[in-house]
């Protein structure tokens, strides 16, 4: 089923749970590398997701509940969020689609409250994420 395009400034929204954490998320946002425009705005091809990333943003964690920090990004795109017969640039546009998966990387791990004071031994976590557009007129 076709969906709307994504284009220059498109928002990158994640979901706040990832696994085990509460991440405190933010918005993201897309830059985009195709030739090819929509009211003005470059069209997002695969490869631009790779560029997002979002924070730092504090976590925590049913066990660890003084906050870390993290950065989030956009892990894998889901089948549905790339174009199989529109491209820009010889790649496939991207389109707003279902959910990608969203990766959380650690970098100050959450700690449990003294007297463990433990930092959490995971580096990353997995949770989801989806686009918002500005463009409802083209679709892919």
């Amino acid at each position: 089923m076709p969906s709307f395009v994504l284009v220059q400034g498109d928002q990158v929204v994640f979901e706040p749970a990832f696994g085990d954490a509460k991440v405190t998320v933010q918005t993201g946002t897309l830059s985009a590398s195709g030739v090819d425009t929509i009211n003005q705005k470059s069209v997002c091809v695969f490869g631009d997701q790779a560029e997002v990333m979002v924070g730092p943003c504090p976590y925590e964690t049913d066990t660890y509940l003084e906050a870390g920090m993290g950065m989030l990004s956009i892990q894998q795109l889901a089948p549905d969020q790339q174009s199989g017969t529109t491209t820009s640039n010889n790649q496939p546009v991207l389109v707003q689609g279902s959910q990608f998966t969203a990766l959380f990387t650690v970098i100050k791990p959450a700690q449990a409250p003294p007297p463990a004071n433990t930092p959490d031994p995971l580096k990353q976590y997995t949770g989801q994420g989806t686009f918002q557009t500005t463009n409802t007129i083209v679709k892919a």
